[in-house]
């Protein structure tokens, strides 16, 4: 498994008291700097279950846009929930809208907040068809194992209902 998650740290100790200590007596602790630092496994004990845990929470649950989460969505080929935002205050009630309604999409589709005015961000901007003149707006985004990327457009004043509703009919 060390493999698959090499920006992942493993221990293991054989001494009650230390699980006892993180809530975690015969689990899995994974100790972040984000988000809540620390989550605790409460799944059936497998290492296929074990693996779906730290994949849904290795990384923030809305994350920025570099080249970490870029591999993440790109490079594994998992769906994304962008929002694509400036410094206006409008971009900053889209940012508000997507965190209070991660928790519920938390584990179904990666999220992603990004600027399009430089940088890697300008790449995705260009990739998606995405300009400054169109922030704040909503993506989703599919790459497919075939090479192809699916992309969804979201239309419509942005707040959680509705990127609910987009993420639904997605």
């Amino acid at each position: 498994m060390t493999k698959q998650f090499e920006d992942v740290v493993f221990a293991h100790s054989f001494v009650s008291e230390v699980g006892a200590h993180y809530g975690a007596s015969g689990s899995a602790v994974l100790f972040r700097k984000f988000d809540s630092p620390r989550v605790v496994f409460d799944g059936e004990f497998s290492i296929v279950e074990l693996k779906k845990w730290i994949e849904k929470n290795e990384t923030p649950i809305v994350m920025g846009f570099d080249q970490k989460s870029a591999g993440k969505i790109f490079g594994e080929n998992n769906a994304a929930l962008f929002v694509l935002v400036s410094e206006s205050e409008e971009s900053k009630a889209a940012e508000a809208a997507l965190h209070s309604v991660s928790s519920q999409l938390h584990g179904k589709i990666l999220m992603s907040i990004s600027t399009v005015n430089d940088g890697l961000g300008k790449r995705l901007g260009d990739y998606i068809g995405v300009t400054e003149a169109d922030v704040p707006c909503v993506r989703i985004i599919n790459p497919t194992k075939d090479g192809a990327v699916l992309k969804y457009e979201f239309a419509g004043a942005i707040d959680g209902e509705a990127l609910l509703r987009f993420y639904n009919d997605y």
